[in-house]
């Protein structure tokens, strides 16, 4: 985005890995990257310059986290359950800014949703929003200047430049370790995706997108290790899936905000019932969409799971070529 351009972080991710790296080696050199996102993007936030920086901060600390959860033996089990802990406490305090910057970002989308007759009621709850994110904003920024953060991130530095000292190949290879928590976690996404049906409860649908979260992160930890023509359509089949999973989650977490919202104006005032009938319009028009696009589910979960995408993953998991990690990339 061109505003973000003083503070360009980049929302991508890619580090080079060569097959004959240890499981330690690959995910320092994992997890440094991550940190310098999570570094750049937190002055981003500090400054406010751009809500997106945010979204990438909450997204490289989520995949420092699915690190762990998947890589245990990266690191020592004593400092692997240490940072899990605190990076669950970090991904904890930003998430009530993002999910008011979401939710305001869809104000003229609201909007458009109504009649003309009930948009005038949305004025007050987008301002009672706007004044809740400053609020949320001053406790995170707090938070990100507390001695708990300088302490994690001193820590985490300090905790992989310790893992980055090992010269050479030692442990378990980390295409070996890819591999056969691929093989777990692509079972267990189309085991538990082929078990919901129209009347499952939206748990889950929340628990698959879990699942295919830690698939991705795992998927793009380890791309360099792939051939480009097999790791390219894993990645693009899977965020045809998780786009629909985030969609059906995203109305469900707008909808929470504006039962929220309700449940906190005055029966007897004017102002508040007219607000009340356009959060009561919006919640039956996101209602619908999120049932249009939970109906959406089945056909993109048959896409993901039908014969063509098994094999594959299936290549990715069976498949041995130590020259993927140089010779099949450009």
């Amino acid at each position: 985005m061109a505003d973000r351009a003083p503070l360009d972080c980049g929302s991508g991710f890619h580090v080079e890995l060569r097959p004959e790296m240890s499981v330690r080696q690959a995910m320092t050199a994992v997890y440094r990257e991550l940190l310098e996102k999570m570094r750049c993007n937190a002055k981003g936030i500090v400054e406010d310059l751009d809500i997106e920086h945010l979204h990438d901060f909450r997204v490289a600390v989520r995949r420092t986290r699915s690190g762990l959860g998947q890589m245990r033996d990266a690191l020592p089990v004593r400092e692997t359950g240490k940072f899990r802990r605190e990076f669950a406490w970090l991904g904890h305090v930003t998430g009530p800014v993002r999910d008011l910057d979401v939710c305001l970002g869809h104000e003229q989308q609201y909007t458009l949703l109504l009649p003309e007759s009930l948009r005038s009621g949305l004025t007050p709850f987008f301002s009672a929003l706007r004044a809740q994110r400053a609020v949320e904003r001053e406790r995170l920024i707090r938070q990100l200047a507390s001695a708990r953060y300088r302490r994690l991130i001193t820590a985490w530095q300090e905790c992989l430049d310790r893992s980055g000292g090992e010269s050479g190949p030692s442990g378990r290879p980390m295409l070996d370790a890819v591999r056969e928590i691929l093989q777990r976690r692509f079972r267990t996404v189309i085991r538990e995706g082929k078990k919901i049906h129209s009347s499952s409860p939206p748990e889950k649908l929340h628990r698959l997108r879990i699942r295919c979260k830690k698939l991705r992160y795992l998927l793009e930890f380890s791309a360099s290790l792939f051939p480009r023509e097999d790791i390219g359509p894993a990645i693009r089949q899977l965020k045809r899936l998780q786009e629909n999973l985030g969609d059906f989650n995203d109305r469900a977490v707008q909808q929470a905000i504006l039962e929220h919202h309700l449940a906190t104006l005055r029966s007897g005032s004017r102002a508040d019932l007219e607000t009340a009938a356009s959060l009561g319009g919006l919640l039956a028009r996101l209602h619908h969409d999120q049932q249009r696009v939970r109906r959406q589910f089945d056909r993109r979960f048959r896409e993901f799971a039908r014969p063509a995408n098994v094999g594959l993953y299936g290549r990715l998991i069976g498949k041995q070529d130590r020259s993927a990690g140089t010779g099949h990339r450009e």
